[in-house]
C-alpha cells in the first residue's frame, strides 16, 4: 500500500545523493533537498517517480534513461534544480540494469507443490520453528531453499545466505504482530511462498529469493502500524540489509518489488497488466506471482488435512448423474464452524486466479520455461481442487437433495459444453450462470463486491453450479494451452 506517508518520512536514517561506494553518510537528497529520507521513503520516491514517468509515456526500466556510472556527475553542490530524474536514479544505485541471465535447466519436483496436505505440513514445520523459544533462522532458511545454493562459488553462497537470514530477521520483526485472515501468523505467507517458489528452478539466486520473501512489504508494512521507535528500527534493518547487496543486485531487487506491489490507485486488473508488462523482460516475476497466488489458494484452508483426501470427486459426480441408488455424499465430520473466509469468498479467490491465468495467456507472456509452466499448472491444479472441495462441501452439508443436485449439474453441463463459460457474460433470463463473474466477482470496490458475495453465499444452488464452472475453467487451462476466459482485460471484465 503505497502512499505519501512513505515519502520523506522524517527520522534518523539519512540517505541521499551519494554513490553507495563513496562512504558518505549524510548527503543531501537531490530531489527533495533533505537528508531525512528513510529507506521506505527511498523505495517509494522511486515508485512515485516511476508513476510520473509512466504517465508521460516513459519507463524507468529502459536502460537508455540512465547515465552509466562513469558518466555520473560528481559535483553534488549544484542542488536539486540542476539534477535530472535519471541522474537521481543513477546516484541512488539504479544506474545499471542487467537482465538475470541465470540459467534455468531441467529440474526435479521434490513434492507436488499444489498438494494441500503437503502444504499443511510445510506450514506446521515453519510454525513450529517460529514458535520455538530460541528461533533458529537457519532452520527456516533450510526449509525455504530445500538444500539449494544461491551461488556457484561456495564463499559467495555463504555470504548470500547470510543476507537472506538478515531478510528473515527483518520479516520476523515486521510481521511479528500481524495475522492472516484465518488467524495464522502473517509471516508464514512470504516464507511459504518463497519455499514454493524455490522448489521449481534448478538454480536460485539471491535477488529472486529476496523478491519472493519481500514481495508484500510495500503493501503490508506501514508506518502507522508501528510506534516511531519500532518503525525506525525496521527502517534501519532494511537499509542495512540492502546495503549488503551489490549495486546491481539492489537495483534488480528494487525493480522486482516495484513490479510486485499493487498501488492503492490500481484495480487488480491494472496491477496484473503492469506486472505482466514488466515480466516480458523479467520472467521470474510471473513465477513469483504465481507462487504467491498458489500460497494464497492453499492458505484458504486451516484444516489439519485435506477435507477431500481419500474422496474421489469424479466418482461422486458420476454416481449423482448415473447411479439411481446412490445415497449421496455423507461427510465424516459435522459442519465446521463458520469462518471469516466462507465459500463465496473462496470462489472469489478462484476468480482472481482465473484473471491472472487468463491475462498471462493474453499478454504475450505465456510461460515458456519449465519453472513458469510448472507454476501455471500448479495454480490451475490447486484451484481445480479447491473448486472440488467447495462442491463437495455444498453437496454434503447444504444441498443434499440428489434429484435437485442432478438437475443443477445437468444445467451446468449444458452451459459449459456450449462454451458459455469461456467468456464473461451478462445476466440473461433462463441461464443461471450467465452474469456470474460480472455480477458477483466483477465489482472493483470491495464494499460492493462483499455485498454481492454475501448474496452468492445465500444462494447455494448457484454456488454449486459456480463450483462446476470453475472446475471446467481450470481443467480447460490444463487441457488447452491457448485457453483463457474472454472478456478479462486490464480495464476490468467486459461482458460479451
Amino acid at each position: 500500500m503505497i502512499g505519501p506517508h512513505f515519502i520523506g518520512h522524517p527520522g534518523p536514517m539519512q540517505y541521499g545523493a551519494a554513490d553507495l561506494s563513496a562512504g558518505q553518510k549524510k548527503p543531501v537528497d537531490p530531489v527533495f533537498g533533505t537528508g531525512e529520507v528513510l529507506f521506505f521513503g527511498r523505495i517509494s520516491v522511486w515508485l512515485f517517480l516511476d508513476h510520473i514517468l509512466s504517465f508521460v509515456g516513459l519507463d524507468i526500466v529502459n536502460e537508455s534513461l540512465y547515465l552509466s556510472p562513469q558518466d555520473q556527475p560528481v559535483n553534488a553542490s549544484r542542488g536539486p534544480k540542476h539534477r535530472c530524474i535519471r541522474h537521481y536514479l543513477t546516484i541512488r544505485g539504479f544506474g545499471t540494469y542487467h537482465k538475470n541471465n541465470t540459467q534455468r535447466g531441467k529440474f526435479k519436483i521434490i513434492m507436488t507443490i499444489y498438494d494441500l496436505t503437503e502444504f499443511l505440513r510445510l506450514s506446521s514445520a515453519l510454525n513450529y520453528n517460529l514458535s520455538a523459544a530460541s528461533m533458529n533462522r537457519y532452520n527456516v532458511l533450510r526449509f525455504i531453499l530445500g538444500g539449494k545454493s544461491l551461488h556457484s562459488d561456495r564463499q559467495k553462497d555463504k555470504e548470500h545466505k547470510a543476507i537472506v537470514m538478515d531478510a528473515l530477521n527483518y520479516l520476523f520483526s515486521a510481521y511479528s504482530h500481524k495475522r492472516r485472515r484465518l488467524g495464522p501468523m502473517a509471516v508464514l505467507h512470504p516464507l511459504r511462498a518463497s519455499a514454493v517458489y524455490a522448489k521449481a528452478p534448478r538454480y536460485l539466486n539471491i535477488v529472486d529469493i529476496l523478491s519472493a520473501l519481500l514481495h508484500d512489504i510495500l503493501e503490508d508494512i506501514r508506518p502507522q502500524d508501528f510506534e516511531n521507535h519500532e518503525w525506525e528500527k525496521l527502517e534501519s534493518m532494511l537499509y542495512e540489509l540492502l546495503g549488503k547487496l551489490d549495486q546491481d543486485d539492489e537495483w534488480r531487487l528494487m525493480e522486482r518489488l516495484q513490479a510486485l506491489t499493487r498501488f492503492e490507485s490500481e484495480t487488480y486488473y491494472q496491477y496484473i497488466g503492469r506486472l505482466l508488462d514488466r515480466a516480458k523482460n523479467i520472467p521470474e516475476l510471473i513465477q513469483i506471482k504465481l507462487a504467491d497466488r498458489l500460497d494464497n489458494t492453499l492458505d484458504m484452508r486451516i484444516d489439519i488435512a485435506d477435507p477431500i483426501e481419500g474422496i474421489d470427486f469424479f466418482e461422486n459426480l458420476f454416481q449423482i448423474l448415473f447411479v439411481e441408488n446412490y445415497k449421496g455424499f455423507d461427510p465424516e465430520s459435522d459442519h465446521p464452524p463458520s469462518a471469516t473466509l466462507n465459500g463465496a469468498k473462496r470462489l472469489y479467490q478462484l476468480f482472481k486466479n482465473a484473471v491472472l491465468l487468463s491475462m498471462i495467456r493474453q499478454k504475450d507472456t505465456p510461460p515458456r520455461d519449465n519453472s513458469s509452466q510448472l507454476f501455471f499448472k500448479a495454480v490451475s491444479s490447486a484451484s481445480l481442487k479447491e473448486a472440488q472441495r467447495t462442491f463437495m462441501h455444498i453437496l454434503g452439508y447444504h444441498h443434499t437433495d440428489l434429484e435437485k443436485a442432478r438437475a443443477l449439474l445437468l444445467d451446468a453441463m449444458d452451459y459449459c459444453y456450449k462454451g458459455r463459460i469461456d467468456a464473461i457474460t451478462k445476466v440473461t433470463e433462463g441461464q443461471t450462470l450467465d452474469g456470474l463473474f460480472s455480477t458477483y466477482f466483477g465489482p472493483v470496490h470491495s464494499k460492493t463486491r462483499n455485498e454481492k458475495l454475501a448474496l452468492l453465499y445465500d444462494n447455494k444452488p448457484l454456488m454449486l453450479e459456480a463450483s462446476v464452472a470453475f472446475i471446467v475453467i481450470f481443467l480447460s487451462f490444463l487441457n488447452d494451452p491457448e485457453f483463457y476466459v474472454q472478456g478479462i482485460t486490464t480495464k476490468g471484465i467486459l461482458p460479451d
